[in-house]
């Protein structure tokens, strides 16, 4: 999802909601714009390098594993491209068909880095497929009747998937753990399950590290769990103030009413939060603010050492009117984005290394990585 990043401040305090579970009061409405380089001071690029032979359509999310960088095009060639962190060509997963190893889709798809396979969900036919990495062949197919939004690998046998299929109660699966056979280990009942909250529990509300996961489950207060196979820890409470969506809307299973209530002539509104980033010094995620029936995206980030939070309103690069890019995910705690360099004219860059990859890069089908952290 490509979208200009809208952004605020505001300077608040945090306090504990129960045991190491702190509650992060943000408003919205103090709203202010922001210089990309001085918010992100470490910023660099990474250049695709693909042999002719290979293509793909725009980026919906980028996964990591070690080196390994997974780019996936769900809509136009529905494949997953796979590079190293230099920008070399590894393999690509492109196979839409009704054959053995073949899917009709990609909804989602994870790594298992302790079987080296990578694993994707065809939600068109409700099936698993398995390809060993990184020559991708094909290991097995497994069905699950199951609607899934997406899902991640937290170990051997452990599972985290978010399901949106419904029962004849207008109920979701909601958060579940599985098995490696696909079999349910556990419902994670105390998370919100409700319509709304799984249907935007899309990948980008989970975000990978080397040992857990961290997921943001929406609701009046989204909570933020981190998650390993053994764990789903609460740590962070995130309160959009007044600018929050009740509970009773979460709760009420018509979706119409939902959108209307979110999207119609209700206050402005804030929720979706995404790529969640926690270090040793702040927490970094994005939200959706929507403001006269448009969705706009913020950037907050907490300081941890300072108590304080900031929201930008706007990130544009300094002395230009071109954006900060929304994220397609987070590889190694750092966002990561894909950008077209005939979006952005490199005369208005002052970042000699970006200006210098646009430069380069200009007339190319392919985008380049846009990385950035604090």
């Amino acid at each position: 999802m490509k979208s200009i990043l809208i952004l605020s401040f505001i300077v608040i305090g945090c306090h504990n909601v129960q045991n190491e579970t702190k509650t992060i009061q943000i408003d919205m409405e103090a709203a202010v714009p922001g210089i990309a380089e001085k918010v992100f001071s470490k910023i660099s690029y990474v250049t695709i390098k693909l042999p002719d032979s290979v293509y793909f359509g725009d980026i919906e999310h980028i996964k990591s594993s070690g080196k390994y960088l997974f780019l996936h095009d769900l809509y136009q060639t529905q494949s997953i491209t796979i590079i190293d962190t230099l920008g070399n060509y590894i393999n690509q997963l492109k196979r839409k068909g009704r054959g053995p190893g073949e899917y009709m889709d990609i909804e989602s798809f994870a790594y298992d880095k302790d079987n080296k396979e990578l694993v994707i969900n065809d939600r068109v036919s409700k099936q698993f497929q398995f390809y060993s990495f990184p020559d991708l062949e094909h290991v097995l197919t497994k069905r699950k009747n199951q609607y899934l939004n997406t899902f991640e690998v937290l170990d051997a046998s452990h599972w985290l998937v978010i399901s949106d299929e419904d029962n004849e109660q207008m109920e979701y699966a909601g958060v579940e753990i599985w098995d490696e056979n696909l079999n349910l280990k556990s419902k994670l009942d105390f998370m919100n399950n409700s319509i709304l909250s799984i249907d935007l529990s899309y990948s980008n509300t989970i975000t990978s590290f080397e040992d857990y996961f961290l997921y943001a489950n929406p609701d009046e207060n989204t909570m933020i769990y981190k998650i390993d196979s053994q764990n789903q820890t609460p740590i962070y409470s995130i309160d959009f103030g007044e600018n929050k969506i009740p509970k009773e809307v979460f709760t009420n299973t018509k979706e119409l009413l939902e959108a209307e209530y979110i999207f119609g002539e209700s206050p402005n509104k804030a929720f979706w939060v995404q790529n969640v980033i926690e270090n040793e010094n702040d927490l970094l995620f994005w939200a959706v603010y929507v403001v006269e029936q448009e969705p706009l995206y913020y950037q907050i980030v907490y300081d941890k050492i300072k108590n304080e939070v900031i929201v930008y309103s706007e990130l544009k690069f300094n002395n230009t009117d071109i954006s900060l890019p929304v994220p397609d995910g987070v590889v190694d705690g750092n966002y990561i984005s894909s950008v077209y360099t005939d979006e952005i004219e490199s005369r208005f860059i002052q970042n000699k290394k970006l200006k210098i990859a646009i430069e380069e890069n200009e007339n190319r089908e392919t985008p380049i990585l846009l990385i950035y952290r604090l």
